[in-house]
């Protein structure tokens, strides 16, 4: 079955309140609710579009597969990208508070480095 896995990216995104994040974002408190607990039972596309933006994420980071046994071949089902495992220890705020300020100021200009967009270029350039 495919479900919708806010949780998830809430969590990978240190979002500790995803029901209020939702609403900040622009949902409606009873379609924040069903998101936030699984109940939804279809989602709509300006809603998931409304999703990647906030989260930052791409549609099918939003989706998780959990195969129900019926029939399915492992070996070619085409749903098996979808399949999230476990959550790790996703602790970045513990993790860099053990770190030293030389390290985390090296560890910021890595990941400026890396994952910055590109400033725009002046026109006629």
């Amino acid at each position: 079955m495919i479900t919708l896995d806010v949780e998830r990216i809430a969590k990978l995104k240190g979002i500790a309140k995803p029901y209020a994040f939702l609403v900040k974002n622009g949902f409606t408190h009873h379609v924040a609710h069903n998101i936030v607990n699984g109940t939804c039972k279809g989602i709509r596309f300006d809603h998931l579009e409304k999703l990647c933006r906030a989260f930052h994420v791409l549609p099918h980071d939003l989706f998780c597969y959990k195969p129900h046994g019926r029939g399915i071949n492992p070996s070619n089902d085409v749903l098996l990208p979808l399949r999230k495992g476990p959550l790790e220890n996703n602790d970045l705020q513990r993790l860099i508070s053990t770190l030293s300020p030389e390290a985390i100021i090296s560890l910021t200009s890595e990941l400026k480095d890396r994952y910055q967009p590109p400033s725009p270029s002046p026109e006629g350039q």
